[in-house]
């Protein structure tokens, strides 16, 4: 009798502890739904190598130039999520034979551009992540230089008020900051009397940092 007494008392307090860890995860979950569903924001900068791609790119080599703005997370899973941006950026090339000039000139487009991505984060497994993205862009052109002289001075060029171009790249995530590169290809030509295609072409090491977070509800 003692020892039946003494298991049937084992088995309440094992059938109380069961009903306090799924009390505890019960609770839990509600407060870790929203966490999922935080869209988040930062500041990007980059260092631009931009160059002209396409048949009617001979002559034409690379320049320095920036990127500057600001990128959304929208998460959609714990590793899938919408990334939109907005940021300011300076393509172009040095150009030689298409412009007919004499000696390599620099010219430079600066554009302003909203990029709709799509990005894969690694598992929140540690604290490093590795992060792919890509997607369109469509870009405005603000501004159109060659050697500090206004591109409508220019005889035989035209630059394409909007440009369209397809983004792929990759992060490091650590914590709130993250760096990577990416690179741009564009689909349409940069000056619209070129007789053969001149599209932009452009590399990109960019740090991405973390400003703050939004409840998506």
């Amino acid at each position: 009798m003692r020892r039946q007494r003494r298991r049937s008392c084992d088995c309440g307090t094992r059938r109380s502890g069961l009903w306090r860890w799924a009390l505890l995860l019960a609770a839990a979950a509600p407060a870790a739904e929203p966490l999922a569903a935080q869209v988040s924001f930062s500041a990007v900068a980059g260092l631009n190598r931009a160059a002209f791609s396409g048949s009617g790119s001979a002559g034409a080599s690379s320049r320095n130039g920036l990127l500057l703005g600001a990128a959304a997370e929208v998460p959609v899973t714990s590793v899938f999520s919408i990334r939109p941006e907005l940021h300011f950026s300076t393509k172009g090339a040095r150009v030689l034979s298409w412009l007919r000039t004499r000696g390599y000139r620099q010219l430079s487009l600066a554009y302003v551009q909203a990029p709709a991505l799509a990005q894969l984060r690694a598992p929140a497994s540690t604290r490093v992540r590795p992060l792919l993205y890509g997607g369109m862009s469509a870009g405005v052109l603000v501004a159109c230089s060659l050697d500090g002289r206004g591109c409508g001075d220019i005889d035989g060029f035209e630059g394409r008020t909007f440009d369209f171009s397809i983004i792929w790249g990759a992060e490091i995530e650590v914590l709130r900051a993250a760096v990577g590169v990416r690179y741009e290809a564009g689909l349409g030509s940069v000056n619209t009397q070129a007789p053969n295609a001149v599209n932009n072409s452009v590399w990109t090491i960019t740090a991405r940092y973390a400003v703050g977070r939004l409840a998506a509800r």
